[in-house]
């Protein structure tokens, strides 16, 4: 089961990241030529889906505001990681760092999300 489910867990992360992109991509072109504002409009759209594709597709939970306060705080640990990781030494190659950080944050949110975020607290 747990295999299975981090399957599906990448799933919805590798379509979050296509929402991010078209939905940065398609303000640029249709609403306003900026970064901070086009990557701001993608991350939105690209949580409340990730969020709620996370909760119905992958760990089987219900929607809250608690679950979802907490997925924005591991989602935002992840972004300071990945920044951090990727900044840790000059002496890796660039693509390892790519490499470390694509595998290894991915893996960590899954399980925190997994023992934390999706809990229900009964």
């Amino acid at each position: 089961m747990l295999p299975y489910q981090l399957i599906k867990y990448g799933i919805v992360g590798v379509i979050s990241t296509a929402i991010h992109f078209c939905a940065a991509s398609l303000f640029v072109l249709l609403i306003y030529e900026s970064l901070i504002f086009s990557n701001v409009t993608g991350f939105i759209i690209a949580f409340v889906w990730s969020y709620y594709a996370q909760s119905k597709f992958v760990f089987k939970s219900s929607l809250s505001t608690k679950k979802g306060s907490r997925f924005f705080i591991v989602q935002a640990i992840s972004l300071v990681l990945a920044i951090y990781l990727a900044n840790l030494t000059e002496t890796i190659s660039i693509y390892l760092k790519i490499f470390i950080v694509a595998l290894m944050l991915p893996i960590c949110a899954f399980v925190i999300h997994k023992l934390w975020t999706f809990v229900d607290d009964h």
